[in-house]
């Protein structure tokens, strides 16, 4: 299999070696239009694998360049490498949960067995197997065996200083995987913290550089700006007293003549007394537009239809009174009578 790196030139010379030499069939996969899975579903499958450690991914224990890293997951995809067929039976059905074949893994052994997504298995010893295995001595047997009994010492002895009997280091073993599962997750995570946290760092950096930039140039305009005010305030000041040697000049005669010695607390208090005289005058005129206002409005008034309308109604009344008077009396004479008899 041959890798042609994004947008490199072919040369015709391998072509040729390949079909005058009859070297055999080449592949040439171009890295930028592959089909890799997904990354979503490669970090599932290798954090299953972090807490699991019987299986890998293939992607993992190859051994490429980053340039080529690419090529190698569209060849394995997500196949995974298992310790031994029970495993890969265990992480291709039993994990799963599904029977569906898109939900299944591609596995692999170390003995060379391979389970694919369908389901179906291949395995079993070549002769180039069994001539590789003949090719142990049993010198080196017994030295292995040798080295199992060794290790199955220190076993026992790990086990005796744990304290927890034949399965007591194991079970360390065990404690300790999932300790150390537990802390790469969280090692993700503070990674992916981290990651975030440096982004945010260079915005923060990148918008107190430009703050401190606008603040510098606020800075120089707030200092021109109070220059100007500074200047304008002095050139304000100059025209003021040239305005009050105009005055003294002008006014000079007419103090001179009254006595009076400072024109602006004269002119202050004269302002003072035309302002009163103002309001004082304001007052007034809106009193008599009030009065003005009350009498026409009583001079309106119709007072001869007023009196006229009282004396009948006294009329009428004085005439009820004198007809109430007289059944008075009648009564009155009606109840002497009566007591008479």
């Amino acid at each position: 299999m041959i890798v042609i790196q994004p947008y490199c030139l072919i040369l015709i010379s391998p072509f040729t070696m390949i079909i005058d030499q009859r070297i055999g069939t080449a592949t040439f996969l171009p890295l930028d239009s592959l089909q890799t899975p997904s990354p979503e579903s490669t970090e599932r499958i290798r954090a299953m694998a972090e807490n699991d450690r019987r299986f890998r991914l293939a992607a993992d224990v190859i051994r490429v360049n980053d340039e080529y890293r690419r090529a190698v997951l569209y060849a394995v995809g997500n196949t995974v490498v298992c310790d031994s067929l029970d495993v890969a039976r265990e992480v291709c059905f039993s994990r799963r949960g599904s029977s569906s074949t898109e939900d299944r893994l591609k596995a692999v052994t170390i003995s060379g067995a391979v389970i694919s997504k369908a389901g179906t298995m291949t395995g079993g010893i070549t002769n180039d197997d069994s001539n590789r295995a003949g090719k142990w001595s049993e010198q080196k047997l017994e030295e292995l065996r040798s080295e199992k009994e060794a290790l199955q010492v220190e076993k026992a002895a790990l086990d005796s200083q744990v304290g927890r009997g034949s399965g007591g280091y194991t079970a360390k073993a065990e404690d300790l995987r999932n300790t150390i599962g537990n802390l790469r997750n969280k090692e993700q995570y503070i990674k992916s913290d981290l990651e975030y946290s440096k982004k945010r760092l260079v915005e923060q950096k990148s918008l107190s550089k430009a703050s401190q930039q606008m603040f510098s140039k606020l800075q120089i305009q707030g200092t021109q700006c109070e220059k100007a005010v500074q200047e304008a305030t002095a050139e304000l000041e100059k025209h003021r007293q040239v305005v009050r040697d105009i005055e003294d000049e002008h006014y000079g005669p007419f103090r001179e003549a009254t006595g009076i010695k400072d024109l602006r607390a004269y002119d202050e208090a004269i302002g003072k007394a035309r302002v009163e005289f103002v309001r004082q005058r304001t007052e007034i005129r809106e009193h008599l537009a009030k009065l003005t206002a009350r009498k026409k409005y009583e001079d309106e008034k119709d007072f001869e239809d007023i009196l006229s309308k009282a004396t009948s109604k006294k009329v009428k009344h004085e005439s009820k009174l004198q007809i109430a008077e007289e059944k008075e009396e009648n009564i009155v004479a009606k109840v002497s009578e009566a007591q008479a008899k």
